[in-house]
């Protein structure tokens, strides 16, 4: 009997389900309906603990430069722009912040992100067993409970304590505020 070097669960997966008579659904379409509308995905997914306010989707317009149902031909990828903007509890601004990330490492592959405060423990406080108190826990949390089975197979991501990776080089560094944080 041959030796299997690696298994592919997924891949085995779907042997299964065909076996059974299940089709499975084509996840490219939703794949790439997601990857070049950050809304749509952030909304779909439940990222920000419900359905994304106007101003929220404002926000997400402001800071990010696509044209949503366009395939993104002249920009290989997205536009980040600066932007100042007020903080305030009832726009869960953190959550949103840390939806737009997640959204960005996942779909677009080599992104460097830098997230800082004051206190270390704000940002990360467990690698991979962070809690929603952190801001990389709130990545985490919607990594592993609302984004769907199919998508962590297809994107993984690794957290370690101060940082989350991907197979692709992205990052999302964290690290506490000092006046030379960044650089």
């Amino acid at each position: 009997m041959p030796r299997v070097s690696s298994v592919n669960w997924g891949e085995l997966a779907m042997i299964e389900m065909k076996e059974r008579g299940w089709e499975a659904p084509d996840r490219e379409a939703e794949y790439e309906a997601w990857k070049h509308d950050a809304i749509k995905f952030i909304d779909e997914n439940n990222l920000v603990g419900g359905p994304l306010h106007p101003k929220q989707k404002t926000i997400i317009r402001e800071l990010v430069e696509y044209e949503p149902n366009q395939l993104l031909i002249e920009k290989p990828r997205p536009a980040i722009n600066d932007a100042v903007v007020s903080k305030t509890r009832q726009v869960g601004m953190s959550w949103l912040l840390m939806s737009i990330e997640c959204w960005l490492i996942i779909f677009w592959g080599p992104v460097r992100i830098l997230n800082a405060h004051q206190r270390f423990e704000e940002v990360d406080d467990g690698g991979s067993k962070s809690t929603i108190k952190s801001l990389h826990g709130r990545i985490r949390d919607m990594y592993d409970a609302k984004i769907p089975s199919w998508l962590r197979h297809r994107s993984k991501l690794f957290f370690k304590e101060g940082s989350i990776t991907n197979e692709e080089g992205g990052f999302i560094s964290g690290a506490t505020a000092t006046p030379n944080v960044g650089r």
